[in-house]
């Protein structure tokens, strides 16, 4: 699975720590996705804004998710890099699973195909 994560604002800042933090969750959720998609591209994109509350500044994350099953996108606002990143997988992650299970349900509710047999 490939992921790519673009950072935008003032990041200098972010501490390795954080860095950190973004990198564990992206890669539990590939670990966790692996065995529902064949191969996949998980693309982050990362805002810090000016706003803070109690020292801890305002993010925004854009994840896109691109896969063998679909494609998917979702957002995340929070105080809080880990917050933001956790709450924007979150979302792509209900749509992957939602997305699975209308693909079972339609393989289990599907109408078989008929067997014709021919005499001579």
């Amino acid at each position: 699975m490939n992921v790519s994560v673009q950072l935008a604002g003032r990041f200098r800042e972010m501490s390795n720590f954080d860095k950190e933090i973004i990198m564990n969750d992206i890669e539990r959720f590939t670990e966790k996705h692996e065995r529902l998609v064949d191969n996949g591209e998980l693309h982050l994109i990362m805002k810090q804004h000016k706003e803070k509350f109690r020292t801890i500044p305002l993010f925004h994350c854009t994840a896109r998710f691109v896969s063998n099953i679909g494609r998917f996108n979702a957002t995340g606002h929070e105080y809080g890099i880990k917050q933001t990143v956790d709450q924007a997988l979150g979302k792509i992650e209900k749509q992957v699973i939602k997305t699975k299970q209308k693909a079972e349900d339609y393989k289990l509710f599907s109408p078989s195909p008929r067997t014709i047999m021919f005499e001579h």
